[in-house]
C-alpha cells in the first residue's frame, strides 16, 4: 500500500511541474502571438494576396519570383497602399526572397 501511495504522489508531483512549465513563458491562450517581423511578414504575405494578386489586381495568375519581387520594391507595378501595408509588403519580399 505504501508503494502505491508513494508512486501516486511521484505521478501527481511529476504532474504539478510539468503543467508549471508549460504556462511558464509567454501566453497561455495555446497560440503564439505574432508580433514585429512575424507579423509584419504575414500581414505583407495579405497585403500581396489582396492587392497584387486579387482576380482584378495587376498581378493576377502569375507566380512570384525575385525579380517580380524586385519590380515590385522599385514601385511596379503601382498599387495604392497604406504606409503600414508598404512597410509589411517590403519585409515579407525581402524576408521571403532574401533582397
Amino acid at each position: 500500500m505504501k508503494r502505491k501511495t508513494f508512486l501516486a504522489a511521484i505521478v501527481a508531483a511529476t504532474v504539478m511541474v510539468a503543467s508549471g512549465h508549460v504556462f511558464a513563458s509567454g501566453s497561455d491562450a495555446g497560440a503564439s502571438a505574432k508580433t514585429g517581423e512575424a507579423a509584419a511578414y504575414q500581414l505583407g504575405k495579405q497585403v500581396f494576396a489582396k492587392k497584387y494578386a486579387c482576380k482584378s489586381c495587376p498581378l493576377h495568375k502569375q507566380r512570384l519570383n525575385k525579380g517580380m519581387a524586385s519590380q515590385i520594391l522599385e514601385g511596379e507595378p503601382k498599387v495604392d497602399l497604406s504606409q503600414n501595408e508598404a512597410k509589411a509588403l517590403q519585409v515579407f519580399l525581402q524576408r521571403r526572397f532574401k533582397l
